[in-house]
């Protein structure tokens, strides 16, 4: 038995720290000075919690916003707790709430109960949420319960496990089902640490790996002790793609809880939205599912033969096994059938639709009778009827339906057939692991099937497209329902469980902040666009439109992007670091193809980056040494991508980047998806340069850390001097970035900005002797940072 207390305390610590009230609730904060963006974040957390609204807020990366963001939740959570402590203590809360009640009529009240406010903190990736985990340890909230949740396969311990060709889940899900009085073949061979418990009590500062280490000491399973340990967590932790599918997380929605979740780098969340609900099914899936299926077959089969031939008087519970394998057998063959014809199906429409075929979901839909087998005609939907229901309630009354001697309803008697070929795939997929043969295929199938069930009608008709395409060798057929919108995700997520939630999306990239709730289709009741922890002093922006060298336009669309404007971006970017620049340069592509194109040019043009030890980004977002040697003060460039590691979850403090190029702008291919995309947010808003804009955004935030932090952003691409200015983040300009174009101008501007710095952050010491010309202390130009 696992007991964990569920209160927290002030810390008794005699460190100094900072106290701030904010809509009558204390907030600690673990340092004596919390800055004015921090303050201002705060506010804006404990107002939306209080008053039970969603938050939207953007603030800049390098702010200190996450225990800025622990602090203010755990400060309300300690205040909630505190008051619904003294309501439920009160003789005279029960008739309060009563008579409150019936005055705004209500027949009858709701009975007493007290919620436990759960915090659910939801970032990118594991190893920023490891880094939250060391922010609340230094909080100065005492007596917390952290729990991290996270995959099977990233918590397996068992070898055997984690070796399994089927995958860690099936193979963890068919051990747990251990029959350990029976010989074989009845018997599975069990999984030794899904019983254990920990034998002492695991402290809070206590990650990923120490749980693995500790559960192989202590043999208990660190999956499992995870979720058990989230039923009474102070704080969960978890990827924000758990929202989705990732059932221990949505159990915590109870009846009993006031969730709120805290969604960090919160500017992804629209497309994962998206991608979520975006189901597709090709040739390659169902050849797969199909051998799966066959394997899956072939031992259960010589499982249920070792039985026959060993016993011939089964006990009770090997008849129970005996039963079940029996009734897999069937589900497998029913799978296989549905498989095939689905198969068969597609060859056919291969030949008969042409390439790249866009219409609404509702095709989709009318389409799967046919898909099925059910139907000869391609759209065939009798009576309108099909998919009117849930596919669950159909078929949760299929079993009635199968001991009825009435013949069924003419007009849903596509639902019926439909209903018992998903129910056989869905079986399926649940009972293969048993077997020891991946589900995967098999799931992806039901997730494309279901989905068009689980859609109401006027969603599948607006909110979803039906494709067929013929694409690449890898895949060169497949059909896709495809999601346009976070709307429906979110709404779902609001909704989950009939339990009121708050949200508070946070970000250094959400503007503009009224386009980002319109796409969420949600209301933010509390919006922010938060200030910088640095003055306009520590940042320099300048935007480069044309190549210094030639004079020609620095234009990165597909037309424009010959050999002749590779080399230009060389000669630009070289032309700008022949200024005395410390620290390592960060360079940012809108794709790999360009990247490795320009990493050829640099490399091979010697003269132009003699001084410089260049660099490329690696699958994963490593990049070598680059961190270490720009520390060293080695002048080194790192080439990477947009949207990547390196320039969204990588930090770069200090001289490991002084400098970011963004060459090009990183919109996203212009394919049929995103004209999809296009078409349909046809309104206000430029969704396309939108999101490409964010994305650069984003990488802008690799410059600054911390708030002695200092470093310069060079837009090369004519591109960036008509952008929006409310699409750029408020601390980089108040308007458009000015144009950096004279590089003599540009050159003298970089030494003295960085010579000011170096001197206002006593980090001259760190340069080399000469290193500065003399005269760039000087602020008396029309050149110098002075005037900038």
């Amino acid at each position: 038995v696992v007991i964990i207390c569920y209160f927290f305390f002030k810390s008794s610590s005699n460190k100094r720290m900072a106290t701030f009230d904010f809509n009558n609730t204390e907030v600690m904060f673990p340092y004596e000075h919390a800055y004015d963006a921090q303050q201002e974040l705060m506010e804006a957390v404990v107002g939306a919690l209080h008053d039970g609204e969603n938050g939207l807020l953007e603030s800049p990366t390098g702010t200190g916003k996450t225990v800025a963001l622990l602090c203010a939740s755990l400060g309300w959570a300690a205040t909630f707790n505190e008051s619904s402590s003294e309501s439920e203590d009160s003789p005279a809360s029960d008739s309060r709430k009563k008579r409150r009640h019936l005055e705004i009529g209500e027949t009858q009240p709701p009975p007493s109960q007290k919620k436990k406010p759960v915090l659910i903190f939801l970032s990118r990736t594991h190893d920023q949420l490891e880094q939250v985990r060391k922010e609340v340890i230094s909080t100065p909230y005492k007596g917390l319960v952290v729990a991290h949740l996270a995959s099977k396969s990233r918590y397996c311990i068992n070898e055997a496990a984690l070796s399994a060709t089927e995958g860690v889940d099936a193979a963890c899900a068919r051990w747990r089902k251990q029959k350990p009085d029976l010989d074989p073949p009845f018997n599975l061979s069990g999984c030794p640490y899904f019983s254990g418990r920990p034998k002492t009590a695991v402290p809070i500062s206590a990650d990923m790996e120490d749980l693995k280490v500790r559960g192989k000491e202590e043999v208990f399973c660190p999956y499992f002790f995870s979720i058990e340990t989230a039923a009474s967590a102070t704080i969960v932790l978890a990827p924000y793609n758990y929202l989705f599918g990732f059932q221990p997380l949505r159990e915590l929605f109870g009846a009993d809880s006031a969730p709120v979740l805290i969604v960090d780098e919160a500017h992804n969340l629209c497309s994962m939205i998206e991608q979520e609900h975006t189901h597709r099914v090709s040739k390659k899936v169902l050849v797969e599912a199909d051998d799966d299926l066959s394997e899956a077959l072939r031992r259960t089969a010589h499982r249920i033969q070792l039985i026959e031939n060993k016993f011939n008087d089964l006990g009770e519970m090997a008849e129970d096994v005996y039963g079940t394998l029996k009734e897999n057998l069937r589900c497998f063959e029913e799978a296989q059938a549905v498989v095939r014809t689905i198969n068969a199906r597609f060859q056919q429409l291969e030949v008969l639709t042409e390439r790249d075929t866009v219409h609404t979901g509702i095709a989709a839909i009318e389409r799967l009778p046919w898909l099925l087998g059910f139907s000869d005609e391609m759209s065939n939907r009798p009576s309108g009827h099909l998919h009117r229901d849930p596919i669950i309630k159909i078929m949760s009354s299929l079993s009635k339906a199968d001991d009825s001697d009435e013949e069924s309803d003419e007009d849903n008697s596509f639902d019926i057939k439909v209903a018992s070929s998903v129910r056989a795939l869905t079986v399926a997929s649940e009972e293969i692991g048993s077997t020891g043969v991946s589900s995967w295929n098999i799931k992806l199938l039901c997730f494309y099937v279901k989905s068009l069930y689980a859609a109401p009608l006027s969603d599948l008709e607006v909110h979803y497209k039906d494709i067929i395409m013929i694409k690449t060798p890898e895949e060169p057929f497949f059909v896709e329902l495809m999601c346009l919108t976070p709307k429906i995700g979110f709404a779902e997520l609001v909704h989950c469980n009939d339990v009121r939630k708050s949200f508070i999306l946070v970000s250094g990239t959400l503007s503009p902040l009224e386009q980002f709730e319109s796409q969420l289709g949600q209301p933010f009741k509390y919006k922010l666009r938060g200030k910088h922890v640095i003055d306009d002093s520590q940042i320099l922006s300048r935007v480069l439109t044309m190549c210094p060298t030639n004079g020609q336009v620095l234009n990165g669309k597909s037309e424009f992007r010959g050999t002749h404007y590779y080399l230009n971006v060389a000669l630009t970017i070289s032309a700008v670091l022949e200024a005395s620049i410390p620290g390592g340069v960060l360079v940012l592509f809108p794709s790999k193809a360009m990247r490795d194109t320009c990493f050829d040019i640099f490399t091979q043009t010697t003269s132009l980056f003699s001084n410089y030890q260049l660099l490329k980004e690696k699958a994963g977002g490593d990049c070598d040494n680059f961190t270490e040697l720009a520390k060293t003060g080695q002048r080194v460039m790192c080439l990477a991508v947009f949207r990547g590691s390196l320039s969204e979850g990588h930090n770069f403090p200090d001289d490991e980047a002084r400098v970011v190029f963004l060459v090009g702008v990183p919109f996203r291919a212009y394919n049929i998806f995103a004209k999809l995309k296009i078409q349909y947010e046809d309104d206000d808003y430029n969704w396309y340069e939108i999101d490409a804009i964010r994305a650069a955004n984003q990488a802008l935030g690799r410059v600054i850390r911390h708030a002695r932090d200092y470093g310069a952003v060079i837009f090369c691409d004519s591109r960036y001097s008509e952008v929006n200015s409310s699409y750029l983040p408020k601390w980089l300009y108040k308007g458009l970035p000015p144009r950096g174009n004279d590089i003599r101008k540009l050159k003298t501007d970089l030494m003295s900005f960085f010579h000011f710095n170096d001197v206002k952050f006593n980090r001259l010491k760190d340069r080399p002797p000469g290193f500065y010309p003399t005269k760039v202390g000087d602020t008396s130009s029309d050149d110098s940072f002075g005037e900038i």
